[in-house]
């Protein structure tokens, strides 16, 4: 299985060329974690191959991760489990992930997990865009196709904002 999920990462195609803010990771990202990333993870993508690709690097870079296929998902398994952080798509059925960020930030259900620190995962960059997915209260943001080197440099800055 591994060698074909392998197969599947090396298909992706590289990052776009972009804004490198705070905010955002892009292709011009290089993999800086030089020690292991202490934290759990939880991957939203209601695309089967993407979710399997993205949780297979992260488990190559000895992440924990759990997945959930949409935002109502991810708002159950925040509140019975323990993680630091989310890398949550944006455009989703049930529940797309504007919602279920603005929802873990604002309903009193979800107060005792409302500080995780949550990454979009999104094809869409424009400014209006970037607008919209900081404004629902997600913490960041990356663009698709996601890389390894990407999801390193993602998780090194969360390290280092202490997740």
């Amino acid at each position: 299985m591994e060698s074909a999920m392998q197969a599947g990462a090396d298909r992706i195609r590289p990052g776009r060329a972009g804004d490198h803010s705070e905010n955002q990771i892009g292709s011009g990202s290089r993999l800086q974690t030089d020690s292991e990333w202490p934290g759990r993870v939880l991957v939203v993508e209601d695309e089967p191959v993407s979710r399997m690709i993205i949780r297979f690097l992260l488990e190559k870079l000895g992440i924990a991760v759990d997945t959930a296929a949409n935002g109502k998902q991810a708002l159950d398994k925040l509140l019975t489990g323990s993680f630091d952080l989310v890398f949550m798509d944006v455009q989703m059925p049930v529940m797309d992930g504007i919602q279920a960020t603005r929802t873990l930030r604002t309903d009193p259900d979800y107060v005792s997990v409302s500080a995780v620190r949550v990454v979009a995962l999104t094809a869409h960059t424009s400014p209006e865009d970037q607008e919209r997915i900081l404004e629902a209260g997600m913490d960041g943001y990356m663009a698709k196709p996601v890389r390894k080197d990407m999801l390193a440099e993602m998780l090194e800055r969360e390290r280092l904002k202490g997740c």
